[in-house]
């Protein structure tokens, strides 16, 4: 019997909500002006952002050591995603993975689906 493969579009392949979000990059208060709750407002300000734009979501990192961090966002109602971890490609590995050659990947069409 043969395997047929279903065609999936690229969010799904990805694991990537189909709703647009906002990625914060950084994030940095300075100490003395920590505390305060500028670093609140001044998410309070991305997420209305986020709503005005029709995003259902915005997301952030944080190192895993900074306790004091971890629990600011986790008062704000932030859920850590686990299930992720970060990769990083730098100097010969960067450029060794930049100058190979591609081979026959598959691409999306234009309704963002992979052929079979």
């Amino acid at each position: 019997m043969p395997i047929r493969r279903a065609s999936r579009s690229l969010p799904q392949l990805l694991d990537v909500p189909r709703q647009a979000g906002i990625y914060l990059e950084d994030l940095f208060v300075k100490p003395a002006f920590r505390g305060k709750g500028i670093g609140r407002e001044l998410l309070v300000h991305i997420a209305r952002l986020a709503v005005e734009r029709g995003c259902g979501r915005m997301e952030w990192s944080v190192l895993n050591w900074n306790e004091p961090s971890i629990g600011f966002y986790k008062s704000l109602g932030a859920i850590a995603k686990d299930e992720w971890t970060v990769y990083r490609l730098t100097g010969e590995s960067l450029q060794t993975l930049a100058s190979s050659n591609q081979k026959n990947l598959a691409k999306p069409g234009t309704d963002g689906t992979f052929p079979d």
